[in-house]
C-alpha cells in the first residue's frame, strides 16, 4: 500500500476547506473514498481504534491535519485556541451577549415570515403567481449562521461549557418586559402579572424545523411558569430572608451616590428622562442599552426616541431663557444718552440712532453696547476729571505749563516742513494748536489743556477711521500728542502741592488710563462693521480667552446678556441638523467644551454654574441624539458588527452563574434606577446588597422563559445561593 505525498493530501483539504467544508466533513469524504488514499486513511483509523486510544479518530483526522474534536456545547468542529488573548475572550463574549439578543429577535421575526410565506403562498396558489414563501426558512437560517459564527468566536477564545453571556442577552432582551413591575394587591395577583408576561415572551421564541406542532405552546407555559416564579421568588427574598437587615434602605429611600444623585437631578429639572447607562457612563450597562435599542417591542427605541425630544426641548427652554434675560436687561446710561443728544452731541444722537435700529438682531445689538459703553466710560471720566478742575479752580493756581505738548507740535511741523511730501492735515492742525498754545490772550488754563487733550483725541480717532495712508498717519500723530498733553496735566497735579487735586487727579488719571487700555481698534472697527453677525465669531474664538474676556468687558450689562444669548444659539445651531432633523446633545456640550476659554469669560457665577449642569447633563444623554441620527433598523440576524465590545464582564458572568449579569440589566424606571445605583454604593458585606440583587435576578430570569429560567426562579425563592453566586452578587 503506497504512501500519499502529504502536499497532496494538504491541497486536497485547503480545496474543500475553500468550498465551505468544516473539517470534519472533510475527514467523513476522505474515509469514503474508494482511491489508496481513502483506503490509507480508513486502515489507520482502524489502527487507533484497535489501540484503544480514546478519541481514535480525533487522532487519525490529526495526522493529516484536520481537526474534528466536537465540544461539548458547540456546534462547531475544532479544539479551542490554546493561545487565545484577552481581547479574544472579550470580542467572543460580546458576540455572544450580542447572539443572545439576535435569537430573540429571530423569536420576533419568525411569526411575521410564517403569516407571510402563508399568505404568498395563498396567492400563488390562486393567481399562479410565484412568490417567495421561504422567510421563514431564512429566518431559522440567518439564526443558525449567527449562532454558528458565535460558536467560531467561542473556539478563539478557548471557551467551554455553558454559554452565560448569550443567556445574559436573551434576557437582556426581554427583561424590559419584566422590570416594570407587576401590577395587583396581592403575591397572587402579580405572579399572575409577570406570569402573563412570560407567557407573551415565551411566544415568541424561535421554534426549530422538525420540532412539536405544540412547541409554541409548550414555550408559553414555560414561560408563564418563570414569570410567575419569579415573582414570589423575589417577593420571598425581599419581604422574608431580608427581615430585620438594612436590606432595601437605599433603594426605597432612594439614595444613591453623590455623583449619581447630582446627574439624575439634572435630568430631572430639565425634563430629561434617564437611563442607568446614561447616568453611569460607559461599560457594561451602556453597552448593553445600544444593543437593546435594536430589539423590536420590548426594546429601547421609544425611550431613546422620546429622550431626544426632551433633550431637544430642555436646549431650546435654556436658550429661550437666556433670551428672556438679554430681553429684559436694558441698556445703560440711556437716559443720559438722550438728554446729552437733547443738548446738542452730535455723538449721543448717533449712538441712540444706532440702539433704535438694532432691534432682536444679536450682531447690532453687541455693535449698540460697544457704542453705549464707550460713551458711559467716557462720561464718568468727564465727571471725574470735572472734579479735579473744581479742586483747580479752588487753589486759585489752574496754570497749565504745556512744556511736552508744544515741543511734540514743535518736533513733528519741522519734521513736515523737512519733508518734500508733507502731511497737509497734520501740518494745518499742529499750526493752528501751536498759535493757539503761544497766544498770550489765550491761558493755558487746567481747562483749556483739557479741551486740547479732548480734541487731540478726537482727531486721533476720526482719522483713524479712515483707510488711507495719511489718515493713519495723522491719527498716529494726533495720538502722541494727546499723550504729550496728559504728561502735561500729570505733572501740574503732581507738582500743584495740593492734596485734594492730587487725590482727584488720580483717582481720574487710573480711570483713564483703564479706559483707553481697554479702548482696542478693534471695537472701533466693529461698530463700523456693516456684517454685524460676523462680530462674534471676531472676537469669540477658541483657545483665546483673553479677547472675549476684553470684548465682553467693553460691553455694557445688555451686551454681555446678548453675548451669552449668541454663545448658546451658536451651540444650539451647531448642534442640529435640518436634514434628518435631529439634535445632538453631544455636539451642543462639545460647542461649550471647545470653546471652554470664553465661555469661562462669558458665563460668570450662577450662570455659568447653570450651563455647567446643563453641558453636563447633554453630556450623559449624547446617546439620544446618536440614536436619531443613526436609527437601528432592528436586529439583523447576521450583523456581527454591532458588537463593539464586551456586553458582559467575564470575571463576573463566569463566577456568578449569569446573576450578575442579570442584576446589570438596563433599567429604565424610577425604582429600577434607584435599586442599581444604590446598590452600587453598597458594602459587599451588606445582605441588603444580595437581597436586591436577587430580586432583580429572579425577575430577570424569569423572561427567559424556559427550563433554565424557572430553575434561576426556584434557586433564589429558595434562597439556594452558592458560594459562586454569592460572590458576584455582593461584588456587585
Amino acid at each position: 500500500m503506497a504512501a500519499t505525498d502529504k502536499r497532496l493530501i494538504a491541497k486536497l483539504i485547503e480545496a474543500k476547506r475553500l468550498k465551505g467544508m468544516n473539517d470534519k466533513e472533510i475527514f467523513d469524504e476522505i474515509l469514503n473514498r474508494k482511491d489508496e488514499f481513502g483506503g490509507n486513511i480508513r486502515g489507520m483509523t482502524s489502527d487507533f481504534e484497535s489501540s484503544g486510544a480514546p478519541n481514535f479518530r480525533e487522532q487519525a483526522a490529526k495526522v493529516i491535519g484536520l481537526d474534528i474534536k466536537q465540544i461539548k456545547g458547540n456546534s462547531q468542529v475544532g479544539s479551542g485556541n490554546k493561545d487565545a488573548t484577552v481581547v479574544d475572550k472579550i470580542k467572543s463574549y460580546g458576540v455572544s451577549a450580542a447572539t443572545g439578543v439576535g435569537n430573540v429577535g429571530a423569536g420576533l421575526l419568525q411569526p411575521i415570515a410564517i403569516a407571510g410565506d402563508t399568505v404568498n403562498k395563498s396567492i400563488n396558489k390562486v393567481f399562479g403567481t410565484n412568490l417567495e414563501t421561504d422567510a421563514e426558512a431564512q429566518v431559522r437560517a440567518d439564526n443558525k449562521a449567527l449562532n454558528a459564527t458565535s460558536d467560531r468566536y467561542r473556539l478563539a477564545a478557548n471557551r467551554k461549557g455553558v454559554d452565560i453571556p448569550k443567556f445574559g442577552g436573551e434576557v437582556a432582551a426581554t427583561a424590559p418586559a419584566f422590570l416594570t413591575g407587576a401590577g395587583g394587591s396581592t403575591m397572587g395577583a402579580r405572579a399572575l402579572d409577570q406570569g402573563l408576561r412570560g407567557a407573551a415572551v415565551g411566544g415568541l421564541q424561535l421554534t426549530q424545523e422538525g420540532d412539536d406542532s405544540n412547541q409554541r405552546l409548550y414555550n408559553m407555559a414555560g414561560g408563564f411558569a418563570g414569570g410567575a416564579v419569579g415573582q414570589a421568588g423575589g417577593e420571598v427574598v425581599t419581604n422574608v430572608i431580608g427581615k430585620g437587615v438594612t436590606r432595601s434602605v437605599n433603594a426605597i429611600k432612594g439614595n444613591k451616590a453623590p455623583k449619581a444623585q447630582a446627574i439624575d437631578d439634572l435630568g430631572k429639572q430639565y425634563g430629561v428622562r434617564m437611563s442607568v447607562g446614561d447616568i453611569k457612563g460607559g461599560g457594561i450597562i451602556k453597552n448593553t442599552e445600544t444593543h437593546l435599542e435594536r430589539v423590536p417591542v420590548v426594546g429601547l427605541s421609544k425611550f431613546r426616541t422620546g429622550q431626544h425630544a426632551e433633550a431637544q426641548t430642555a436646549a431650546k427652554g435654556v436658550v429661550r431663557k437666556l433670551k428672556t434675560v438679554a430681553d429684559d436687561v436694558d441698556f445703560k446710561a440711556i437716559p443720559q444718552i438722550e438728554k446729552a443728544a437733547q443738548q446738542g452731541d452730535k455723538n449721543a444722537s448717533r449712538i441712540l440712532g444706532v440702539v433704535n435700529d438694532a432691534g432682536d438682531d444679536t450682531g447690532k445689538l453687541l455693535q449698540a453696547s460697544l457704542e453705549v459703553q464707550a460713551w458711559r466710560k467716557s462720561a464718568i471720566a468727564t465727571k471725574l476729571y470735572d472734579k479735579v478742575e473744581k479742586e483747580v479752580v479752588k487753589s486759585g493756581n489752574d496754570i497749565v505749563q504745556p512744556t511736552k505738548t508744544r515741543a511734540a507740535i514743535v518736533s513733528e511741523l519741522d519734521k513736515q516742513a523737512a519733508s518734500i511730501s508733507p502731511n497737509k492735515v497734520v501740518v494745518r492742525e499742529l499750526t493752528e494748536m501751536l498759535d493757539n498754545i503761544d497766544d498770550a490772550a489765550k491761558p493755558k488754563t487746567f481747562g483749556n489743556m483739557r479741551g486740547l487733550r479732548s480734541t487731540q483725541g478726537n482727531l486721533a480717532e476720526e482719522y483713524g477711521k479712515g483707510t488711507g495712508k495719511g489718515d493713519a498717519y495723522a491719527s498716529s500723530v494726533f495720538g502722541r500728542l494727546r499723550t504729550a498733553a496728559e504728561d502735561d496735566l500729570s505733572s501740574f497735579a503732581a507738582n500743584s502741592g495740593n492734596t485734594g487735586i492730587k487725590t482727584a487727579y488720580k483717582k481720574a488719571d487710573k480711570y483713564y488710563a483703564g479706559v483707553m487700555r481697554g479702548k482696542e481698534k478693534s471695537f472701533a472697527k466693529a461698530t463700523q462693521s456693516t456684517t454685524p453677525d460676523q462680530i462674534y465669531r471676531n472676537f469669540v474664538k477658541a483657545g483665546k480667552g483673553d479677547g472675549a474676556k476684553n470684548f465682553y468687558n467693553a460691553l455694557d450689562p445688555k451686551g454681555q446678556a446678548t453675548l451669552r444669548l449668541q454663545m448658546a444659539e451658536e451651540a444650539i445651531g451647531k448642534a442640529w441638523n435640518e436634514t434628518i432633523e435631529a439634535f445632538s446633545p453631544a455636539k451642543f456640550a462639545g460647542e461649550f467644551e471647545r470653546m471652554a476659554e470664553p465661555y469661562s469669560r462669558i458665563f460668570k457665577g450662577d450662570d455659568k454654574k447653570q450651563m455647567d449642569g446643563f453641558v453636563k447633563l447633554m453630556r450623559h444623554v449624547e446617546r439620544a441624539g446618536q440614536f436619531k441620527e443613526n436609527p437601528p433598523n432592528g436586529v439583523r440576524l447576521t450583523d456581527i458588527a454591532l458588537v463593539g465590545g464586551a456586553i458582559a464582564s467575564p470575571k463576573t458572568a463566569v463566577a456568578g452563574g449569569g446573576v450578575a449579569l442579570l442584576a446589570r440589566t438596563l433599567l429604565t424606571t424610577k425604582a429600577g434606577k434607584n435599586l442599581l445605583l444604590a446598590a452600587d454604593k453598597l458594602p459587599s458585606n451588606k445582605q441588603a446588597a444580595m437581597d436586591n440583587l436577587l430580586k432583580i435576578a429572579a425577575k430577570a430570569s424569569a423572561a427567559a422563559g424556559t427550563k433554565t429560567g424557572q430553575e434561576v426562579s426556584n434557586k433564589v425563592a429558595g434562597t439556594k445561593v452558592n458560594e459562586q453566586d454569592s460572590k458576584s452578587l455582593t461584588s456587585f
